[in-house]
């Protein structure tokens, strides 16, 4: 899961939206 990828991530989302979603759900608890 390379941010220079826009590799498809388990949401179906592009690297870049994956690392503004990603901290936001593991802050979750």
């Amino acid at each position: 899961m390379n941010a220079q990828e826009p590799a498809p991530t388990r949401r179906g989302l592009s690297a870049p939206e994956e690392l503004l979603t990603v901290p936001q759900v593991m802050a979750r608890p």
